[in-house]
Parts: C-alpha cells; structure tokens; sequence
C-alpha cells in the first residue's frame, strides 16, 4: 500500500515541472504584442480634440449678466468660467451643501429672483441672458433670403429627402400642436396655468420657450424643405421658411426695434400660411379636371383661409380697441391658437391622409 502511494506523487510531479518550464515562453510570447501596443498609445493621444464650434461662438450677455461678467461678447463656455470665477471670489458656493448658489444682488437678478440655484440649474439661467450677436443673426437671415429666391434646379422624387406628404402631415401636426405644447412645457415646468398674452409670449418661458423656438425651427425647415410643383410654391415656401426663423430669432418679450421685428415677420408667416389655402392648394393642374374629392378639399382650403383672416383681423382691432380685455381673457393666444389650427387643417388636407383622399379610378 505504501509503494503505490510513493509511486502515484511521482508521476504528477513529472508534468508540474515541465509545465513550469513551458510558461516562460508562453509569457515571453504574449510579452512581446503588450510592449508593442503601450508605444503605439502614445501616438494616438496626440491627436488633440478641437473644442465644438457652437459653443465658441461669441454671445452678447443682457444687462443684468453683464454686471458680472462685462458686456462685451463672449462664447457660453468663458461666460460659465467667468461666472463660477464671481462665486468662488465672492464665496456664494453654500458651505453645507456645494451644489448650491447663495445669490448676491447681482446674481439674484441673472436667477430670476431666486435666492439660491442648483449649479445644475444655472446653466439654463444663463441661457436666458446670452443672446446671439447682431451680426450673426443678420449672417443668418441673410444666408437664408439668398437661398430662398435663389433659382432653383428642377428636382425629382428622388432628390427628396422627405416626401411631400410626409412634409405635409409634419407641418399641419407642428401648426395644430403648438398651442398645447407650450401650454403643456409651462404647466409642468413652472406648475402654472395661467395663459399668456400671446404664443409667443412663452418665449421667456423655460420649457415652453424651448418648445416655442424649437417648434418654429422645425417649420422654418419644413417650408425650405418643401418643394411644389410649380417655382411659385418653392418661393413662397421659402419665404415662409425667413419669416418661421425669423419668429424664432427676433423674440416679442424683448422692447425696442427686435419686438417690433417680431411682429413684421409673425405678420408674413401668417401672410404665407393663407397664401397656401386660398390659392396655392386650390390650384389643379392644366389639362386635368378636379377629382369630387378635389373639390372638397378646395372648398375646406378656402375656408381654412378666410379663418386665418378673419383672425388676423380681430386680433388687429382686439389689441388696438380692447387691450384690457385681451390681458384678461388672452384673447390673442386663442386667436392665434384658431388661426394655427386652420392653417394645421389645411396642411394634413393637403397631405390626403385621413379625408378626402383621391379614390381610384
């Protein structure tokens, strides 16, 4: 019993040796491609990474921003930097909790009279008092008149990006939405639901601003996207696409010649908007009678647009002959709200995608 046992050991010790002896080389193998790939890191982080263009462009801080960091125009990023510069100087970082900002009198007025801010929520005070440089928003207008009544190539269903039904139904959904949508932004935001003066009112708005020039945005790049079947369509699409951009950049919430910019180009996105229903969607083509379904729809165009003009006008006379009974019922945001949502008819009219659609023939 005892020999087996001194056998059995010596035949596992045999192996274990030889197993010693081969790891070194299979180490010195795999050695070798490690040493080779910690030379190789280097010269990938020589590559340095070029800082986003967005956020170096330079914005002109509002007065109540400028009390702290100077007027003079500066990128979002250094407007941060120069902010969290001011609380460490003047000690408003909370003792007890660091993610909060104790307000001085100068930074009370940039946080919306709040007394103290998450540094998480600073970044969208902030927002509210930079503004993009006069000269880039003329860069940009400029940029978009050019391309607009530019000349434009005959294109085919191939060179769409975007259908024109899909198009359509996008614009008519963006037009009848909007109402609620900042409503809805200020409501969970704020927890108010108090209507403003106007849609555009909500531009100061924290969600429903957002909402509110995101929106415009969306339709600015719809009707420069939209492409009719005649040059007249695409002219006046792009004109709408000025005006759409135009609302968004100039807000009606800041005094002077921007409010009264605002207004103009309200005023000619509407103009657009009832160019569409009243002529451009009723027209049919040449040598082609009008289906019964056609005819429908003409007679629904027509009448989504003599909506949007009659709103229009009792807006007009409302706010010159009845100011105070707009401030209280918000006479101007229900008739704008009317007038969207026409114009939101008209468009998914346009795109035959629930009524009256062309039955085959």
């Amino acid at each position: 019993m005892a020999t087996k046992k001194a056998k059995k050991p010596a035949k596992k010790a045999a192996p274990k040796k030889a197993a010693k002896k081969a790891a070194p080389k299979k180490a010195a193998k795999k050695a070798a491609p490690k040493k080779a790939a910690k030379k190789a890191a280097p010269k990938k982080a020589k590559a340095k990474r070029k800082p986003n263009a967005a956020f170096m462009k330079a914005l002109t801080p509002s007065a109540a921003l400028a009390a702290v960091v100077g007027a003079k125009a500066l990128p979002r990023t250094e407007a941060v930097k120069q902010i969290w510069a001011y609380i460490r100087k003047n000690k408003l970082q909370d003792a007890k909790n660091k993610r909060m900002i104790n307000a001085d009198d100068k930074l009370k007025v940039v946080f919306g009279g709040k007394s103290q801010v998450s540094m998480f929520d600073m970044a969208k005070h902030l927002s509210k008092h930079l503004k993009m440089h006069c000269s880039i928003l003329l860069g940009i207008i400029k940029a978009t008149i050019m391309s607009a009544f530019l000349p434009l190539n005959k294109q085919s269903d191939h060179d769409q990006i975007i259908s024109y039904k899909t198009l359509r139904i996008l614009m008519g959904l963006a037009g009848i939405f909007l109402p609620l949508l900042v409503f809805t932004g200020k409501a969970v935001a704020e927890k108010s639901f108090q209507l403003e003066f106007s849609i555009s009112d909500y531009y100061d708005n924290t969600a429903g601003g957002d909402i509110l020039v995101g929106v415009l945005f969306a339709l600015s790049f719809f009707l420069f996207a939209y492409k009719g079947p005649e040059s007249v369509d695409n002219k006046v699409a792009n004109a709408g696409s000025v005006m759409a951009m135009g609302v968004a950049l100039f807000p009606t919430t800041v005094k002077g010649w921007v409010h009264y910019a605002h207004f103009v180009f309200a005023i000619g996105l509407f103009t657009v908007f009832i160019i569409f229903s009243v002529y451009l969607f009723r027209k049919t083509k040449k040598d082609t009678a009008p289906t019964p379904e056609k005819k429908q729809r003409n007679k629904l165009y027509l009448c989504c647009g003599l909506v949007m003009i009659g709103c229009i006008a009792a807006l007009a006379v409302s706010m010159f002959f009845f100011e105070a009974a707009c401030e209280k019922y918000s006479l101007v945001f229900w008739g704008e709200a009317i007038a969207l949502t026409a114009f939101g008819i008209s468009w998914l009219t346009k795109a035959e995608w629930l009524y009256l659609v062309d039955k085959p023939q």
